[in-house]
């Protein structure tokens, strides 16, 4: 791979980020259709592109380079990738666009960008949610990404809503457990997994993803949602090689405004409730960065 000073990585949950046009796939598509209950236009799907974008860039000021891989959530399909780097201004960058359908119910999933210059081979899959019986789970898959001694595993656990969620969310993590056992075995250097686990650290977590440990968030601000005036940690990250891996909440301005209710600041959502309020997403974005030396020294442990 080529040599650079550091990969850099985002997770982020993108919140509903769907195209404009009604399939008949989900309720939620029908919702966040140009025809639909909120009125999602071209126009408001072309300013929340280009905010993804700018925010992309906004990133690079910090780390010094664009994203190596950008990991995202709650993306409807590919379309909605393809639109992001041909219009706007990643359109002239060399990202490539990864995405499966999953069994999501509301048609959401896991999804990512990688620039074809950072890497050598790439190999992608998903990998579906399986309960203890074999099972697969009607949630979204954990989508893998590949590349020169680097693993990425591409997170959204079910959500607190509805009965057995917990169990639910268990099984997610199991799965992403296996997952990684599996990536350390054969060989990967780094495995890096993140994304929204909706649910904070916890013990019970940190037992079952060991020998992966979690990766402390810096940057200044106390979380990545908030949800009635208190700040939470749900977006997470997990490494094999946590003293090499630095995770950092990105809360630039742009993606913040006045907490009206509770004060202080708060992420700028696309929507609160039924009404456009214009911003991005309730979640803020994790940046990640690892050294390529790291990535370029087999036998460094």
């Amino acid at each position: 791979m080529k040599l650079f000073l550091i990969i850099v990585i985002v997770f982020w949950n993108v919140e509903n980020f769907f195209d404009t046009r009604y399939e008949g796939v989900s309720e939620s598509e029908k919702e966040f259709s140009s025809t639909g209950a909120r009125h999602w236009t071209q126009k408001r799907f072309t300013s929340k592109a280009d905010g993804i974008a700018k925010t992309l860039f906004l990133i690079s000021g910090n780390t010094g380079r664009l994203p190596d891989i950008v990991a995202f959530e709650e993306v409807e399909n590919k379309a909605v990738l393809k639109s992001l780097i041909s219009r706007t201004l990643l359109r002239k960058l060399d990202y490539v666009p990864v995405h499966y359908e999953s069994h999501d119910h509301r048609g959401i999933d896991c999804a990512l960008l990688y620039r074809r210059s950072s890497f050598g081979e790439v190999r992608t899959r998903s990998i579906p949610i399986r309960d203890e019986e074999g099972g697969i789970v009607p949630t979204r898959d954990i989508l893998l990404f590949e590349a020169d001694g680097l693993a990425v595993l591409v997170n959204h656990h079910p959500s607190k809503l509805g009965g057995g969620a917990q169990d639910r969310r268990e099984a997610a993590l199991r799965t992403l457990k296996r997952a990684c056992d599996s990536l350390a075995a054969a060989g990967a250097r780094v495995v890096v997994a993140g994304g929204d686990y909706n649910e904070e650290r916890s013990s019970a977590s940190d037992a079952l993803l060991s020998p992966m440990a979690e990766c402390s968030a810096g940057g200044g601000i106390p979380g990545t949602i908030r949800f009635q005036g208190k700040w939470e940690t749900i977006d997470r990250v997990q490494t094999n090689r946590p003293t090499e891996v630095g995770v950092e909440i990105f809360g630039h301005d742009f993606l913040l405004e006045e907490d009206r209710t509770h004060g202080g600041l708060k992420p700028r959502r696309c929507y609160i409730g039924p009404r456009y309020n214009g911003g991005l997403s309730d979640h803020l974005p994790l940046v990640v960065t690892i050294s390529s030396e790291t990535l370029s020294s087999p036998g460094r442990q």
